[in-house]
């Protein structure tokens, strides 16, 4: 299946919108490259982004309102995908 440059880019728009953080299409030989950026945030960055406080974020991440990837070792800090929390968020919404 051979899609063209601008039925990607359509698409690539519709990742953005559903909460990828940014998408870059370019062409190459032969074809379309296509590369998502989905960040991966702290507890602390996550805060910042959303100008929240990270005793929000763990917060709402202990309740079931975000999920995260907690990393190995004594603890595990908390690490979220952006477009997750995007996603996480506007499911939230939606129960209201």
């Amino acid at each position: 299946m051979t899609l063209s440059p601008t039925a990607i880019q359509e698409m690539a728009g519709a990742l953005a919108e559903r909460g990828v953080y940014s998408v870059s299409v370019r062409e190459v030989e032969g074809g379309v490259d296509l590369e998502i950026n989905d960040p991966v945030h702290t507890v602390d960055s996550l805060a910042a982004e959303l100008k929240l406080t990270p005793a929000t974020i763990r917060n709402m991440e202990r309740i079931g309102i975000l999920h995260a990837v907690k990393t190995k070792g004594r603890g595990g800090s908390m690490r979220f995908r952006l477009s997750r929390v995007y996603a996480d968020l506007h499911r939230a919404e939606e129960m209201k």
